[in-house]
């Protein structure tokens, strides 16, 4: 028996194989019909499409064959692929290539083979549509160019159902840009609804107050009233300009999250630290619950924005009381609770926290005006995690904002 040589240019033609994606696939009618009428063409039991790997030869579609595959040092088409014309056996037992090979002594009992390579568009013999029979034979003129054209005819089946797949993918490529594009629209009409609805307003008192200002027609104590009056409405802008940028970096950025590792505590010291003086200024006392060296995996970025957001809306509503950042922990979620003792809420103002298209704010206990956007991005960030923002609350005994994430998310690692 002569085992089939290498192809020179096999690396090429392997990965043109491949690129086809039909090694191990499911049958397919229209194939196994053109294998059935080249039996019948051909007059032999046994007809195959078979595709040669860098191991075996695997049959895409059989008439009179029970196995799938076989190796390649025994297959006939691993030799009939070295030509580009037909490669005919009138009788194996008398052809020294192939006398003692293992399928001419047992089953399938192969005598006479005959096989057309399959030439795909790169020019690469993928394999062969081949015809087989236990009794030696030759083909007639007519049976071979039938055969030649039965082979044009899967070659193009094979290259139709590539474009398709290419095809299918683009498309699959398009509408995830479609549904991109349109998130992005969403995303940009709502910004400009914030900024229209949200950001207008503050932006006309603090330039009504600028012009009480230079004026010049003030006394001093309405100077200082004014001053304090002006102060307090920039923090709250600078806010929600903060708060608006967040949620438009989130929402366009399609980048996933930041997995960073760090000391949670260090975190929410870092963040009542910065409400302190409003704190203070309103008789609250500020309680880092979170033990030293609770290190987390998150996104640090969204974590600073949580904490800054839930413990300033504490403050907002609490007066001569005590707000608290703590962390629970489970095998599978990460708790951080921020609770306060401050005014509480209804039900039904729960409810109406998220609605984006009518969100309606409370007044602090100091008249502290608000956007209501915070909490909802907060939300989103949530979600972001697998997890919840829950809310527990009562009228005058306080409120306990839960934002929990999944500890089993994806992420990217941190490039800090």
């Amino acid at each position: 028996m002569v085992v089939p040589s290498v192809p020179e240019n096999e690396l090429e033609r392997l990965a043109d194989l491949l690129s086809y994606d039909i090694l191990d696939t499911p049958a397919e009618e229209e194939l196994n019909e053109i294998v059935q009428l080249a039996s019948d063409v051909c007059n032999t039991p046994i007809s195959l499409i078979s595709l040669i790997d860098d191991k075996r030869q695997w049959f895409k579609a059989r008439k009179g064959l029970d196995a799938q595959e076989t190796s390649k040092e025994f297959a006939f088409c691993a030799h009939a692929i070295h030509g580009n014309d037909l490669f005919m056996v009138p009788n194996a037992l008398e052809d020294e290539r192939f006398w003692d090979n293992p399928l001419v002594e047992g089953r399938p009992d192969i005598r006479f083979y005959a096989g057309v390579p399959l030439t795909s568009a790169q020019g690469h013999n993928l394999g062969t549509l081949c015809v087989i029979g236990t009794e030696p034979a030759t083909l007639t003129e007519e049976q071979i160019r039938a055969l030649q054209i039965l082979a044009k005819q899967v070659v193009t089946h094979f290259e139709l159902r590539k474009n398709n797949r290419h095809l299918t993918e683009a498309l699959k490529t398009v509408d995830k840009q479609k549904e991109e594009l349109s998130s992005h629209n969403k995303t940009l009409t709502r910004l400009l609804s914030i900024i229209g609805h949200d950001l207008k307003g503050p932006v006309e008192n603090l330039k009504q107050l600028f012009s009480l200002f230079v004026s010049a027609k003030l006394s001093k104590e309405e100077i200082d009233s004014l001053a304090a009056d002006l102060n307090g409405r920039l923090e709250s802008t600078s806010d929600l300009l903060g708060n608006l940028l967040s949620w438009a970096t989130s929402q366009l950025n399609d980048a996933s999250l930041q997995s960073d590792k760090f000391d949670l505590h260090d975190i929410a010291e870092e963040q009542l630290h910065r409400i302190k003086g409003s704190a203070v200024a309103k008789g609250n006392s500020l309680l880092n619950k979170v033990k030293k060296g609770s290190v987390i995996t998150a996104d640090r970025d969204i974590i600073r924005f949580v904490i800054r957001n839930l413990i300033t809306n504490a403050n907002k509503f609490t007066s001569e009381g005590a707000i608290s950042v703590a962390l629970e922990e489970s095998e599978d979620l990460s708790r951080i609770v921020v609770a306060d003792t401050g005014q509480g809420m209804s039900q039904e103002a729960i409810k109406a926290l998220f609605n984006w298209n009518d969100r309606r704010t409370t007044a602090g206990t100091l008249g502290e005006k608000g956007s209501g956007l915070g909490l909802l991005i907060v939300r989103q960030f949530a979600s972001q995690y697998n997890g919840r923002l829950i809310i527990e609350s009562e009228v005058g005994k306080g409120t306990k904002v839960v934002f929990e994430m999944a500890k089993d998310i994806d992420m990217e690692p941190s490039t800090d």
